[in-house]
């Protein structure tokens, strides 16, 4: 994992960070949640990275590769809580120097 993004480490320990399956439905609909939230107009995304920790709701962290319209694919760094079906953005961040996948 890249230490450079403040990407969480993966732990077994409750409350603890773990990685999440990008086609699992809650983790696409919050990654989906912060690319509409930076980008109200974009063609597509793709989950790169996904991780998860469950608190008073769920973080969720990724990375994730983002079309806009007339422009190259960008890499963006996003957190967002979770609280019971309540979606907050909490990071946001785009990733210099890394290309899209």
């Amino acid at each position: 994992m890249p230490v450079a993004l403040n990407t969480p480490p993966v732990s077994t320990m409750p409350g603890g960070w773990s990685v999440a399956n990008p086609k699992d439905e809650n983790v696409y609909e919050a990654a989906k949640f912060a690319v509409e939230e930076d980008f109200h107009n974009y063609n597509d995304f793709k989950i790169v990275e996904a991780y998860k920790q469950v608190v008073a709701g769920i973080n969720y962290d990724f990375l994730i590769d983002v079309t806009v319209p007339e422009a190259s694919c960008s890499v963006h760094h996003y957190r967002v809580y979770d609280r019971f079906g309540t979606k907050y953005l909490t990071a946001s961040d785009s990733v210099e120097g890394k290309k899209c996948h």
